[in-house]
């Protein structure tokens, strides 16, 4: 194998579960997040072939994963719904993700929070913790300072604290 193709596998066996688990996360529907997880290594190596270097892989195939995921929202949008089509089987997890998404009872009442966030607050919080991101990777990925980004996380885990607080 040539170095392109080398780095290339070494990104897909070091990113392609985390891509998934982001992807899914803001998706919620595991076909879809498998598909676009594809979709987004795909469009990689479509770049490396065409003789264009990447220099964080990492960075780069976050930046795909989350163009495909708004491309898919917009397409979604202009879909008809069918009721026939909603299935509880496809909404279940299959057996290892489950058991990892479902650790703790506190893990499901942070994302019901999180999802109740501002999308903004909402993406850097996902990075911060449950992506486990440094504040430097997010700043890259996402093109905000670091400074903004901790600003960010802080209101943000006030706001889930001040709404987990409203609850009990």
């Amino acid at each position: 194998m040539d170095k392109i193709s080398n780095n290339f596998s070494r990104a897909f066996s070091d990113y392609a579960p985390v891509i998934l688990k982001h992807i899914f996360f803001r998706v919620s529907n595991w076909e879809v997040a498998q598909d676009l997880t594809q979709e987004a290594f795909f469009k990689t190596w479509q770049y490396l072939s065409a003789k264009n270097k990447i220099r964080d892989y990492k960075k780069f195939i976050y930046m795909v994963a989350n163009n495909l995921i708004i491309d898919h929202y917009r397409k979604k949008d202009k879909l008809p719904v069918s009721i026939e089509n909603i299935s509880p089987k496809k909404m279940l997890f299959e057996a290892a993700q489950e058991k990892e998404m479902d650790q703790s009872i506190e893990l499901e009442t942070f994302k019901k929070s999180l999802a109740k966030l501002k999308s903004e607050y909402r993406e850097i919080i996902t990075y911060r913790y449950l992506k486990e991101m440094n504040i430097g990777e997010i700043s890259r990925i996402t093109g905000r300072s670091k400074n903004n980004i901790s600003v960010m996380i802080h209101r943000g885990m006030k706001t889930i604290k001040n709404n987990l607080a409203n609850k009990k």
